[in-house]
């Protein structure tokens, strides 16, 4: 029996929309996208964009040269435009690809996780390469596969999801059949790291929900590919803060179409899991898909959909306190055919403030609250995000610095001048003014899949996606805003 949680409903009724500006005061210098030759296509990963310490942009996803020929890719461009090349891992005559990265500038390396499919089993990877910083990608560090027995959890399969990583303690995420996962590895060497001690049935180094069988549903993301591999990615999510390391999914706690949100919250140290977790959030017996996870403190927030036994969604957004219980107002239950696909918070001198993005069921829409440790979450500030129904934001990212609290989405929006869909650039300032790019006409079908805030170098927003020009694809653009 499923436990019921009290909730709010509330309409994603726009509060405030403003018009966007084209072009505005986030001019964008985009990248030519560089065609990959006919039978082949690229596609770039929602969690897989990471910067290093010159602001210079990685994208990983795979490349697919067809006939099983199916080879992860990490693509290096440099801050403000131009290539350096890219880099493919396919070790054995297996299916390889990536779902997230992250660089660790004081070691110049490059922490990549996916998955590598073989004769219908899927097996979770995680890998440090080496970066020359303005030159090119380098050799292998190490690699770990984490499969169940190094798991120690039994099941048939393990995928790859995100990755977190603080400049000391690298944690990642993924997914069983019937679970979510995290771990956390030693940089160095890519071990579990023995200071998670086990938890049974688990091994050390490793943190889980268990649930029902087929967890973890897939995220589509805009341009994804029919019949490719980000068709059936299964997402969770993993988050590093100053005491605590955050495991977010969906869990299937019980038999048919009875997904909830869950979050796990453990300390950063020892592992310890916290008193009121892991929490679930259950939206009445529907299925309720995590696609996105935040984290302030010890705090969770959370977005993604809430489907009524069919096909029609609406967006739904949790936050929970410190203990695992609902913070006032929430969860948030959207329009129906509404969805959230990414959210992002920041501390606002205890303002907690917290933006998703998706679609409200007429266009894209980027939704920022407030809300204090312990108060209720309050009235949506809403930003249109295109005009059209199939407009969508995928991917969210928050300045720093001199842009604290400047909010930059990406997604698809439609192009009524090139009559194609886009990828678009959409800068939301702290006061509530929106300004936006496009990229140039001429390239049909191009998707922004994830989005990135770097201070060094130019100082730089930095977005990858899936493109689609004419029946080719492309590889991943790159966009500078200053």
């Amino acid at each position: 029996m499923k436990t019921k949680q009290t909730f709010i409903t509330t309409a994603l009724a726009v509060t405030s929309i403003l018009a966007l500006q084209l072009p505005g005061n986030a001019a964008v210098k985009w990248d030519s996208p560089a065609a990959v030759p006919a039978g082949q296509r690229v596609e770039y990963a929602k969690a897989a964009i990471a910067t290093d310490a010159a602001g210079n942009v990685f994208s990983a996803g795979y490349r697919d040269y067809g006939a099983g020929n199916v080879q992860a890719l990490v693509t290096y461009r440099l801050n403000g435009g131009g290539g350096l090349g890219d880099a493919f891992f396919r070790p054995t005559a297996d299916q390889y690809h990536y779902t997230a990265v992250a660089f660790n500038s004081a070691s110049n390396s490059l922490y990549l996780t996916g998955t590598r499919v073989v004769a219908g089993v899927n097996t979770w990877f995680v890998r440090s390469v080496a970066v020359n910083p303005g030159v090119a990608i380098g050799a292998q560090n190490w690699i770990t596969y984490l499969n169940p027995v190094a798991l120690g959890i039994g099941n048939v399969s393990t995928y790859g999801s995100t990755i977190a990583f603080d400049g000391v303690s690298l944690f990642v995420s993924g997914c069983l059949n019937n679970g979510v996962v995290a771990v956390k590895l030693v940089p160095a060497t890519g071990l579990p790291d023995a200071t998670w001690g086990a938890i049974a049935p688990a091994n050390a180094g490793v943190r889980y929900m268990i649930g029902a069988n087929w967890t973890c549903p897939a995220l589509l993301m805009p341009g994804s590919v029919a019949g490719g591999i980000f068709q059936a990615v299964r997402q969770s999510f993993v988050r590093a803060t100053n005491g605590s390391v955050i495991l977010g999914g969906t869990v299937n706690r019980a038999t048919g179409l009875q997904e909830d949100m869950a979050v796990l919250r453990v300390s950063k140290g020892a592992g310890a899991v916290a008193v009121g977790f892991p929490a679930f959030r259950d939206n009445l017996g529907q299925r309720d898909c995590m696609f996105g996870l935040a984290a302030i403190g010890d705090y969770a927030y959370a977005a993604g959909a809430s489907v009524n036994g069919g096909a029609v969604p609406s967006s739904m957004t949790i936050s929970l306190l410190a203990n695992g219980a609902n913070r006032g107002g929430t969860p948030l239950i959207g329009a129906l055919g509404s969805y959230s696909n990414d959210i992002e918070a920041y501390d606002n001198a205890g303002a907690y403030t917290f933006s998703q993005g998706g679609n409200n069921g007429a266009t894209g829409i980027v939704s920022r609250y407030i809300s204090t440790n312990v108060g209720a979450v309050g009235p949506a500030a809403n930003f249109a995000y295109g005009a059209m129904p199939t407009d969508e934001v995928c991917d969210l990212t928050i300045g720093t610095g001199t842009t604290t609290g400047i909010v930059y989405a990406t997604g698809q929006s439609w192009d009524f001048v090139a009559i194609s869909n886009c990828e678009q650039v959409m800068r939301i300032d702290t006061a509530g003014f929106v300004t936006g790019d496009r990229l140039p006409a001429g390239y049909a079908e191009n998707n922004g899949n994830g989005i990135i805030y770097s201070p060094a170098g130019l100082g730089s927003v930095l977005t990858g996606g899936n493109s689609l020009n004419a029946g080719v694809f492309t590889l991943q653009r790159s966009s500078v805003a200053p």
